[in-house]
C-alpha cells in the first residue's frame, strides 16, 4: 500500500476532484458526474474523473489517498462510505483542487479500479461552512483505490445528514448520457468553439480592412494596399468593386499626381512612362542600374540608361 496524498487539502464549494484526461483539465460537470448513481458523495459517471463531495464549503480538510493491491478492510471510524468504479484515461491521474489551484499525482496505472470514498464529520464541516487558519479540523476523508472489474456504485454506510442530502440529489438525476450522446455533445461543443474562433478571425479582418470583409482579390494584395486602407478604407473597397477600365484610369491619374507632387514630370523617362499609361501602351523598357535617384542603395525610381 502507498499513500500519494496525506495531510490536508483545500476545498471550494464542497468539492475536490480526481482527473485523468490529458486533453481536458476542467472540472467535471456536477450533474453528469453523479448521473444514474445511487450515492452522491463520489461522482464517477463522467469518464476518467471523480467528483468528491465534502461537508466543508471552503477551507482545509483532512485528506488521505491510498493505493492498494487488493480490497482493504473497512475501518469502522468512518461514518459515511461509498464505492464506485473508475478507469483512468491516461497514465497521469491527479487529485486536483477546485480550479486547478493544486494537484497531486496519484501514480495510477491505466486499468480498472474500485474506489472507496470514506468521510467523517461531514455535518460538522457543513455547519462550520468555512475554515480559516487556526481553527480545528472539522471533517476528514479517505480515498482508496484497488484493482477491480467495473460494477455499480453503492452506499456502504450512511450516517450524516449531509451525506443523506447528497445521496438524495444523485438519485433524482436522469441516467448518464450514452456513448453516442456524449460524442454528439462533444461534436457540438467542438463546432461551437470553431464558430467562435472564426467569428474572432472575421472580426479582426473586418477591423484591418476598414470595417468590412475584403474580396479574395484584395486579400491577395494585402501587403500592397494595407497602407491605403488605413488612409481611406472606403476608397479601397470602391476601387475593388469598379470595372477594370475605371481602375486603370484611377491608377494612371494617381501615378501622374504623385509624379507631379514629387516634381518628376520633367524627367524624360518619367514623362514617357506617364504617357504610355494614359495611352494604354506598354511601359518603355527600363533596366534598374546600380544607382537610383537617391544614390547607391537608395529607393524609388531607377535612373534610365
Amino acid at each position: 500500500m502507498r499513500r500519494p496524498v496525506t495531510g490536508e487539502v483545500h476545498v471550494h464549494y464542497h468539492q475536490i476532484y480526481v482527473v485523468s484526461d490529458p486533453h481536458d483539465a476542467a472540472n467535471p460537470d456536477l450533474a453528469e458526474a453523479f448521473a444514474g448513481q445511487n450515492g452522491g458523495l463520489c461522482g464517477a459517471a463522467a469518464p476518467g474523473a471523480l467528483w468528491l463531495r465534502t461537508g466543508l464549503h471552503t477551507g482545509n480538510v483532512g485528506f488521505v489517498v491510498e493505493v492498494h493491491d487488493a480490497e482493504p478492510a473497512l475501518d469502522p471510524v468512518w461514518e459515511d462510505v461509498v464505492e464506485v468504479s473508475f478507469h483512468p484515461l491516461s497514465e497521469h491521474t491527479r487529485l486536483m483542487e477546485w480550479a486547478g489551484e493544486a494537484a497531486w499525482d496519484l501514480g495510477l496505472a491505466r486499468t480498472g479500479y474500485r474506489v472507496r470514498y470514506c468521510a467523517r464529520g461531514m455535518d460538522e464541516g457543513r455547519t462550520l461552512d468555512s475554515r480559516v487558519s487556526g481553527e480545528p479540523q472539522a471533517d476528514s476523508y479517505l480515498l482508496q483505490f484497488w484493482p477491480a472489474p467495473p460494477r455499480a456504485d453503492r452506499v456502504v454506510r450512511r450516517t450524516s445528514r449531509e451525506a443523506a442530502h447528497c445521496h438524495h440529489y444523485a438519485r433524482g438525476l436522469p441516467p448518464p448520457p450514452t456513448r453516442e450522446q456524449r460524442a454528439e455533445k462533444e461534436r457540438r461543443a467542438r463546432l461551437a468553439q470553431e464558430r467562435a474562433a472564426e467569428e474572432r478571425r472575421l472580426h479582426q479582418e473586418r477591423w484591418e480592412w476598414g470595417g468590412r470583409l475584403p474580396s479574395e482579390r484584395l486579400r491577395g494584395l494585402a501587403g500592397q494596399v494595407r497602407g491605403l486602407v488605413r488612409f481611406d478604407g472606403d476608397l479601397v473597397h470602391a476601387l475593388d468593386a469598379s470595372r477594370p477600365d475605371v481602375q486603370r484610369r484611377v491608377a494612371s491619374s494617381a501615378a501622374r499626381r504623385a509624379c507631379e507632387a514629387a516634381g518628376l514630370t520633367g524627367v524624360p523617362w518619367v514623362s514617357q512612362g506617364l504617357a504610355a499609361l494614359t495611352e494604354r501602351r506598354p511601359l518603355p523598357g527600363c533596366q534598374p542600374p546600380a544607382e537610383t535617384m537617391f544614390g547607391r542603395g537608395g529607393v524609388d525610381m531607377p535612373l534610365p540608361r
